[in-house]
């Protein structure tokens, strides 16, 4: 029987923090909303149903400042009730907290996930709108062509009375 090592990132001795990370950098609407393409938000009770392994990003909240915070996550190793364990780089493994609390112990924010949208439903989406513009190209198309054809009718009308009053 194998037993699998779990290297924890607070243990990883070899870290050293830089002052300023890239995450402390993207900060701003902006640059979040670009982190946060083809990624969706996944409601708390949802989370649980995320599939392991599945890319995850987050926003947490800081107590002193008093405002998101945008993260880069990992994959999703494990969902639990106060907290989720993502794998990040080199694998090693980190919590993220679900909730933040006040002194009381009372939920002030709650800890807002992303998954990364799989490609497969990328195309599928993609296949869909495609679809739908292509039927509404169609569909004006015919509404041009009866209108065409309707045309067609009022003109041979007119032509067979002008043909019948030259005669």
């Amino acid at each position: 029987m194998s037993v699998t090592i779990t290297k924890r990132l607070s243990s990883d001795n070899n870290y050293q923090r830089p002052d300023k990370t890239i995450t402390e950098t993207i900060q701003n609407k902006k640059d979040i909303e670009e982190q946060l393409v083809n990624f969706e938000e996944v409601n708390d009770d949802e989370l649980c149903y995320v599939n392991l392994n599945s890319q995850l990003k987050y926003l947490t909240y800081d107590k002193t400042k008093k405002r998101e915070l945008f993260r880069f996550g990992g994959l999703l190793v494990k969902v639990e009730k106060e907290y989720v364990v993502l794998a990040g780089k080199n694998g090693l493994r980190f919590s993220v907290q679900r909730y933040t609390k006040n002194d009381k112990g009372n939920v002030i924010h709650t800890t807002r996930f992303f998954r990364k949208i799989k490609d497969t439903d990328l195309l599928k989406q993609e296949l869909i709108n495609t679809k739908e513009k292509t039927a509404m190209i169609v569909s004006n198309q015919n509404n041009y062509i009866e209108k065409q054809n309707q045309e067609i009718i009022e003109l041979k009308k007119k032509l067979e009375k002008l043909e019948r009053k030259k005669k």
